[in-house]
C-alpha cells in the first residue's frame, strides 16, 4: 500500500447517475429550446465532472 493512501482498494463498478443538469439540457434540446452545440457543451462539462469524481 502506498504511504498516505487509503487503507483499502476500490474499483469503480457500475454507472454514475446522470446529473440533473444533463437531464434538463436533454429535455430542453428535445423541446427545441436548446441547440445541439449548447447540449454538447453541457454533455462535455458533465463528462469532465464525472471523470474528476472517479
Amino acid at each position: 500500500m502506498a504511504q498516505g493512501g487509503p487503507p483499502f482498494r476500490a474499483d469503480h463498478v457500475g454507472s454514475l447517475l446522470r446529473p440533473a443538469a444533463l437531464k434538463d439540457a436533454r429535455a430542453e434540446h428535445a423541446a427545441g429550446r436548446l441547440d445541439a452545440g449548447a447540449l454538447r457543451a453541457v454533455e462535455d462539462r458533465c463528462i469532465r465532472e464525472a471523470i474528476a469524481r472517479q
